[in-house]
């Protein structure tokens, strides 16, 4: 027998599918904007809210664990290599690289029983892999040298040498990175070396 013809919509069907339609996508708009101060609140304000605090919780309590699991197991664990590679690892989650932190807590904690584990003779065929601990360190870091760096080039409100061979003020970026000793204070010397323009030699980190 001859496939029976496709149903034709009605324009009432058609209205009615259109209108679920738009019901559903008005379900998937987030605010993401509702917990930053400077920005005028839109939206249902609560609402948002208890929305946005939803879909966070999704990330810290689901998305991340599933990821870090992931990793000790080896399904994930050949998908990056360095802080580039995590970078997208974390993006094809939906996950923004704010949420670094969790991620490495996630690994210390796992390094942690592995440890207790291994003590007790009883260590797991999947132990958590400590590369991931280590980008997560090393990327954070980075990050943050970036803000750091990006502040003293601010704050050579003349124009100085750190803007015209900026040089000098990287090589007192990573001294105060990874020179040695416990002098502290290696931002204010930065800063300093933005506002005024001058060699600053080797900071302690």
């Amino acid at each position: 027998a001859d496939a029976a013809a496709p149903h034709k919509l009605t324009k009432e069907e058609t209205d009615g599918l259109r209108l679920k339609e738009a019901a559903f996508l008005d379900s998937l708009r987030l605010n993401v904007n509702v917990f930053v101060k400077p920005y005028p609140r839109c939206g249902e304000g609560a609402a948002d809210e208890a929305l946005a605090r939803g879909v966070a919780l999704q990330v810290w309590d689901r998305v991340l664990p599933a990821f870090v699991a992931g990793v000790r197991t080896r399904l994930a664990a050949f998908e990056f290599g360095d802080g580039r590679g995590l970078t997208k690892a974390l993006h094809r989650r939906g996950v923004n690289m704010r949420y670094l932190g969790r991620v490495a807590d996630l690994c210390a904690a796992e390094e942690a029983l592995d440890a207790e584990l291994d003590a007790a003779g009883e260590g797991r065929r999947h132990p958590m892999p400590l590369h991931l601990l280590e980008l997560c360190e090393a990327e954070m870091l980075a990050r943050a040298a970036k803000h750091v760096a990006r502040e003293a080039f601010a704050a050579d409100v003349e124009g100085g040498v750190s803007v015209s061979s900026p040089a000098g003020l990287y090589a007192a970026l990573l001294n105060a990175l990874l020179g040695g000793g416990g002098g502290g204070g290696g931002r204010e010397v930065l800063l300093a070396y933005g506002g005024r323009g001058r060699d600053v030699g080797v900071v302690a980190p």
